[in-house]
């Protein structure tokens, strides 16, 4: 009898044994279980595959490349060349279109021969007359202070160059007796260099400067 107590008790303590081994690792299992399900919820992304991005990303570079090849292409080529050429044909039939400004008629001033040994330089020009106040029948007026000496130091300004106020007159008189010619002779006090202007009278314009010299002295 004592015998068979034994046994019995060592058969419910293997019973036992076997049971709290298989609750162990029911809850090992569900512990496991919730771990990756946790897991997997706060790392959604951490199961992509890794060789789909790799494919993807080759794909856009295959996508880009195709573009530029066809960008660089014969045909754009030689459409942009085209547009090019429309766009300057364009532009020229622009530029035909608008009227050419007349460029503006500047005096044209030309170095002379001159046979007199007083004479440095000579030059003649195209002058325009200097505005005048003085209308009807012209007789020149030598004075000093009438409008003719002034028109004539003003026109001798213009086109020597030589303040009048720096500007000395020797001279203003008849050429050669003619009434509606003069000369008149000057001196630039700061480089002390005469100028002998020739002027004529046009009625209605003023005195206009035909020629002028750059002379040695004043010689009367």
């Amino acid at each position: 009898m004592s015998e068979n107590k034994k046994s019995r008790v060592q058969r419910n303590k293997t019973k036992n044994n076997r049971s709290d081994l298989i609750l162990k690792l029911s809850i090992g299992l569900l512990a496991m279980a919730l771990i990756i399900l946790m897991f997997e919820f706060f790392y959604p992304g951490s199961n992509q595959d890794p060789e789909g991005d790799i494919l993807a990303g080759m794909d856009q570079q295959e996508e880009s490349s195709s573009v530029m090849a066809s960008s660089s292409s014969p045909e754009s080529i030689e459409t942009k060349e085209s547009e090019s050429e429309a766009k300057k044909e364009e532009s020229k039939e622009e530029s035909k279109e608008k009227p050419k400004e007349e460029p503006k008629k500047e005096d044209e001033i030309i170095e002379v021969a001159s046979d007199d040994p007083n004479v440095i330089k000579a030059y003649s020009g195209e002058w325009e007359p200097v505005e005048t106040s003085q209308g009807g029948p012209h007789v020149t007026n030598y004075e000093d202070g009438s409008a003719d000496r002034i028109e004539i130091r003003r026109a001798t300004s213009q086109v020597t160059g030589v303040s009048e106020d720096d500007m000395i007159e020797y001279w203003v008189g008849s050429d050669g007796g003619a009434e509606d010619k003069v000369t008149s002779t000057i001196l630039e006090t700061s480089t002390q260099r005469y100028y002998k202007v020739y002027l004529t009278w046009n009625d209605g314009q003023g005195w206009q400067v035909t020629r002028y010299e750059e002379i040695y002295d004043f010689i009367q």
